[in-house]
């Protein structure tokens, strides 16, 4: 009899086991499933929020024909070494071979904060050089030197406005600060942390690139629109 309880016992034992492992794999699966589903959800806000963020504003600085078939959006900040790179030995072949011929527009977009109020002052003359028609000069200038003070950078802004008051009453646009606080906001919620990030298509580039790279992107997505 008691060799029988023994027995009952044991198996008892066993079949407790086997519950307890097959609710442990159970859960493990479970939780497996909820964090796929979380992830491809976290996924697709990402998509949708880039999707939004990258659609050409007015405001935003267009380098090249705003018909053109391809955009490259740049997330880019002004005291970024990287970024300096890539306008001192990218930016003009980038221009000459595909901006200037009509094939690609370059949509610039500074990463700014409010905690820096030197950084967003200092974007905004890029913004005032852009909507003026000097941006290209006053970048080559100003690259590699923009820790200079506010009252130095509106001197060099004024030199190549060529009007101080041009200078004067932008700054006093404070609708270019709030789009400016704003994209950048949206682009940090994006994923976009780090400068030069660039967007081709649905390609994402993070980091400053050669020509190479981003001509190998920009030759697929001319083939993708040759098909269409």
């Amino acid at each position: 009899m008691k060799k029988a309880i023994k027995i009952l016992l044991i198996i008892e034992v066993q079949i407790i086991l086997i519950v307890l492992l097959v609710l442990y794999f159970s859960f493990k699966e479970v939780n497996r499933k909820i964090f796929n589903t979380n992830s491809f959800i976290y996924e697709l806000l990402q998509d949708k929020k880039l999707t939004n963020l990258n659609t050409e504003n007015e405001n935003d600085i267009i380098i090249g024909d705003k018909e053109a078939p391809i955009t490259i959006f740049m997330y880019s900040r002004v005291d970024c070494s990287a970024c300096d790179d890539f306008f001192s030995n990218t930016y003009n072949i980038l221009k000459d071979k595909y901006i200037n011929s009509g094939q690609v527009k370059l949509v610039i977009r500074y990463l700014v904060h409010e905690s820096n109020p030197l950084r967003l002052f200092t974007t905004k003359q890029f913004y005032c050089a852009n909507e003026n028609n000097y941006f290209d000069i006053y970048n080559n200038h100003l690259s590699g030197n923009k820790y200079l003070d506010s009252i130095s950078i509106i001197n060099e802004a004024t030199k190549y406005a060529g009007n101080a008051s041009i200078i004067t009453n932008y700054n006093k646009n404070l609708h270019i600060d709030k789009y400016l606080l704003n994209t950048a906001q949206l682009a940090r919620q994006s994923g976009i942390t780090s400068t030069p990030t660039f967007f081709i298509g649905r390609n994402k580039i993070v980091g400053n690139r050669r020509l190479k790279v981003l001509e190998k992107l920009i030759k697929s997505e001319l083939e993708i629109n040759a098909c269409e």
